[in-house]
C-alpha cells in the first residue's frame, strides 16, 4: 500500500524484517519535502540514493519513491530491501505550470556548492523534457501556449547540457534542436572535460578513508587474523575491517604504493564524471542526422585530442 507523506529518517532506518518503504506526494509541498529527504539521505550516506527518474501517468500523484527491494537467489530465498536505494517516478501528466515551477526549484537547488545538490537538480530534467514534449505534441495547446512550451523544452535541454553534461537527448528528439542548443554542443566540443571540482568534491567528501582504517585494532588480533585468515564471530567487525585492509595491502604491494593509495586509486577510477565528456554521442547525432554545422568543430576536436577514441564521421 502506498502511503501519503510520512517523514521518515530514511538513512537511519534499520529493518529487522524486509518492509518496503513507499512514499508518494499529491501536492508540491509534499513532493519537495520528500525529495529533500531523499537528498539528505544521499548526503549522509555519501552516495546517490537513486539513478534515474521513471515516469508514470497520473493527474493526482506527483511523485512516487519506492525502496529498492528484490528477491535474492539464496537458500532460503530472501526478500531484501536495500538501505538508501530508491526507485523514483514522476507524473508525466501534470499541467505545464507544474513543470515550470519544478524547473525553478531545481535551478535553485543546483546553485548549492555541493555535487549531490547538482546531481539532484539535473537528474529530473530528462523526464521534465519528455513531459513537456508530450504536452507540445498533444495538439491541445493554443499557439501561444505551444510557443511557451517550446521555449521551456529548449531551456530544459540547455540545462541538461550545461549543468548535467547530458547529451543522451540527441538519441531521442533531435527535431527540437535549435541554434541555441547547437551552440552549447559546440561549447562542449570546445571544452570537452568535466569540471575538476566534481572529482575534487568526490575525493574530499565522498570517498570514505575509514573504509580500510585498522587504527585501534590490537596487534594480537591482527596477528590472529593473519595466521587464521578469519576471526571468531564475536570479532566480526574486526575481521571485516582487517579483510578490507589486507586486500588493498596486497594491491598496493603489487603497484608499489600504500594500501590507502591503492584504495583511493580504485575509487577514483570508479568515478564517472571525470575526464572527457561523452563527445561520441554528439558524433552519433551528427552522423545520423547529418548536422553539417557541427562537423568542423568535431574535426578540430579530433586534431586537438588524438587520445580520445572518437568514432568516424
Amino acid at each position: 500500500m502506498i502511503v501519503g507523506l510520512v517523514i521518515l529518517p530514511l538513512y537511519l532506518t534499520a529493518q529487522i524484517q524486509p518492509v518496503q518503504h513507499r512514499l508518494c506526494a499529491t501536492n508540491e509541498k509534499e513532493m519537495y519535502r520528500i525529495y529533500e529527504q531523499l537528498l539528505d539521505s544521499t548526503i549522509t550516506n555519501r552516495f546517490m540514493s537513486y539513478g534515474i527518474i521513471n515516469s508514470f501517468d497520473s493527474k493526482d500523484t506527483l511523485i512516487k519513491i519506492e525502496q529498492y527491494c528484490y528477491w535474492e537467489n539464496s537458500s532460503p530465498e530472501m526478500y531484501v530491501c536495500e538501505r538508501n536505494r530508491y526507485i523514483v517516478s514522476m507524473s508525466n501528466s501534470m499541467p505545464v505550470a507544474f513543470y515550470e515551477r519544478l524547473l525553478n526549484y531545481l535551478k535553485l537547488l543546483g546553485e548549492k556548492n555541493n555535487y549531490f545538490y547538482k546531481q539532484f537538480s539535473t537528474i529530473p530534467l530528462d523526464q521534465i523534457r519528455a513531459s513537456l514534449i508530450k504536452h507540445y505534441e498533444s495538439g491541445k495547446l493554443t499557439k501561444i501556449q505551444s510557443l511557451k512550451v517550446l521555449k521551456l523544452i529548449e531551456l530544459v535541454t540547455l540545462r541538461m547540457v550545461n549543468d548535467g553534461y547530458n547529451f543522451y537527448f540527441l538519441y531521442g528528439s533531435p527535431k527540437y534542436m535549435s541554434d541555441t542548443i547547437r551552440q552549447v554542443l559546440i561549447n562542449a566540443i570546445e571544452h570537452p572535460f568535466y569540471p575538476e571540482s566534481y572529482l575534487n568534491f568526490y575525493i574530499k567528501n565522498v570517498i570514505d578513508s575509514a573504509y580500510i582504517d585498522t587504527t585501534g585494532i590490537p596487534n594480537d588480533i591482527v596477528k590472529k587474523f593473519q595466521k587464521l585468515g578469519y576471526l571468531p564471530g564475536n570479532e566480526l567487525n574486526n575481521m571485516i575491517q582487517l579483510g578490507r585492509f589486507f586486500i588493498y595491502k596486497t594491491k598496493g604491494e603489487k603497484a608499489g604504493i600504500s594500501p590507502g593509495q591503492a584504495y583511493l586509486n580504485e575509487k577514483i577510477a570508479e568515478y564517472p564524471m571525470q575526464g572527457y565528456l561523452n563527445i561520441n554521442i554528439i558524433v552519433d547525432y551528427v552522423v545520423k542526422r547529418k548536422d553539417m554545422i557541427l562537423i568542423p568543430y568535431l574535426q578540430e576536436f579530433r586534431r586537438k585530442h588524438p587520445d580520445y577514441p572518437i568514432k568516424p564521421f
